[in-house]
């Protein structure tokens, strides 16, 4: 199936490294089914180490925006609503962050903020963070009234989400959390919130 639109995509730098000679011609060709095509392929040695199984350190620029930002929001409040039932998901105490989900409304105040730390700094295998999804949510100190959720997906970035700020009923539900090992496949319970 070829790719509706390439016009922007900047190939003037582009590097390929493979096992073989074999290997790099196939993805050249497969791209080029597509409409991708090089002026240039220089030939570029490979980093020591790069196909020999180990960690090799990659530079990583990521952009959130608020499109990010609304979708992790869903997914806390989803998890909250999913925990609490609807009825209680259906509060006005929720109506900001409600609209932002809905219709990404910005009101005076940032519902959701990014972390690039880790989440799970003191959660490690083997000298190595534990990659994990992990979402909860939490009433947070110091008036223990605002609901505030968190979510982080593979352990990198996480975010904060303000759920509902001096929320004003009676019950409170306990604070819940699930891990989603990515490895296993397996959902547990969050234990330390």
């Amino acid at each position: 199936m070829p790719c509706n639109d390439t016009s922007d995509l900047d190939t003037s730098s582009a590097r390929f490294f493979s096992a073989s000679q074999e290997e790099r011609d196939f993805l050249v060709s497969k791209l080029r089914e597509q409409g991708i095509t090089f002026t240039k392929l220089e030939e570029f040695k490979a980093p020591a180490g790069l196909f020999d199984g180990g960690d090799v350190e990659v530079e990583l620029t990521i952009t959130v925006n608020k499109g990010i930002r609304r979708c992790v929001a869903k997914f806390v409040f989803n998890y909250l609503v999913y925990e609490c039932g609807v009825p209680f998901g259906l509060r006005t105490d929720f109506d900001p962050i409600r609209r932002f989900i809905r219709y990404g409304e910005i009101g005076e105040e940032q519902l959701v903020v990014e972390n690039i730390r880790p989440a799970l700094t003191n959660w490690m295998t083997g000298g190595h963070l534990v990659e994990e999804h992990v979402v909860a949510f939490a009433w947070v100190p110091p008036n223990g009234s605002d609901l505030v959720g968190r979510i982080t997906l593979f352990n990198f970035i996480s975010y904060n989400v303000m759920l509902a700020r001096g929320y004003g009923g009676l019950v409170l539900p306990t604070p819940k959390g699930l891990r989603y090992d990515i490895r296993t496949r397996r959902v547990r319970p969050l234990i330390r919130l």
